[in-house]
């Protein structure tokens, strides 16, 4: 009878020393480890400042496209490319050098159309109804005065989206910089 009683003892013994030892381990993880602080920021300093530049913009981003359709890719890319020439010539014309045009995406797509052919489930057929190719350029104006007539003239030559006359300085990241340095002093 006192054997059965001494195992059970035994046993809870062992249980709780596996607790206990388990505890232990956790509680000095946590204080070595140093997660288990309420103030986490303990090693960190934190500075605030403010530094502010005010500048004239020196320069203009703008952003367009050019688009064409066709049954045949060739014919359409030869397209995009015919107004993408005029377009250049146009901006060079006007004061905008080859170094600040860049293209930012040249794209071709199928476009397909649904016919209804009044089969069930399905109530249609895919057709190829032709290809899309766009263009994307991105030019810098450096010469603000001509912003205007560079807008207008693109307008006429055909661009199919255009978007983001933005004004901005063409040294922003060392005016960053210098903003920064301004709010550490």
């Amino acid at each position: 009878m006192w054997g059965c009683a001494d195992a059970k003892h035994h046993k809870y013994k062992k249980v709780l020393a596996f607790v206990f030892a388990f505890a232990l381990v956790f509680i000095l993880v946590k204080a070595f480890d140093g997660r288990g602080n309420k103030d986490i920021q303990k090693d960190t300093i934190v500075v605030s400042g403010k530094g502010e530049l005010t500048v004239k913009p020196d320069i203009a981003n703008l952003s367009f496209s050019v688009m064409e359709e066709s049954m045949d890719v060739a014919e359409a890319s030869d397209a995009v490319n015919v107004k993408i020439a005029k377009i250049m010539e146009s901006l060079q014309s006007n004061g905008v050098d080859e170094k600040d045009i860049k293209t930012t995406g040249y794209n071709i797509y199928p476009r397909y159309d649904y016919i209804n052919t009044q089969t069930y489930p399905y109530g249609g057929k895919q057709v190829l109804a032709g290809y899309d190719v766009t263009q994307g350029i991105e030019i810098k104006i450096r010469d603000l005065s001509m912003a205007g007539k560079i807008v207008t003239a693109l307008g006429t030559l055909n661009v199919t989206d255009m978007s983001g006359l933005n004004f901005t300085n063409d040294k922003y990241d060392d005016l960053v910089k210098e903003a920064r340095d301004e709010a550490i002093k």
